[in-house]
């Protein structure tokens, strides 16, 4: 499996709300970053266990690029994330490393 096809899968997971499949894209001993906090396994999880309590959200995906096991995208969520970035390293088809930034849409 590619860099790209796994995180193909981990868009398609969020858009369905499949927790599961979420986090079946990920490594074990992940780490997922983004501003000042890191999480690591079950914080992982119940961070996208509160992402889709409320069903699957589509991410518009503006740009993809990938090297190797890297991953680059840029998204939004109309109506609620303006601007999205996050990098992914992919060992063994799952994700290992996960940066992650956002700018919300104002309310």
């Amino acid at each position: 499996m590619s860099t790209q096809s796994v995180v193909e899968h981990h868009l398609k997971a969020l858009a369905d709300g499949d927790l599961e499949a979420v986090m079946d894209d990920y490594a074990d001993d992940c780490v997922f970053m983004s501003n000042d906090n890191k999480l690591e396994g079950a914080a992982i999880r119940g961070m996208f266990a509160q992402a889709v309590a409320n069903g699957g959200f589509a991410v518009d995906l503006k740009n993809a690029a990938y090297h190797d096991n890297v991953g680059y995208i840029t998204w939004s969520v109309p109506g609620m994330i303006d601007l999205g970035t996050d990098t992914f390293i992919v060992e063994n088809d799952k994700i290992v490393l996960q940066t992650a930034a956002m700018a919300m849409a104002p309310r």
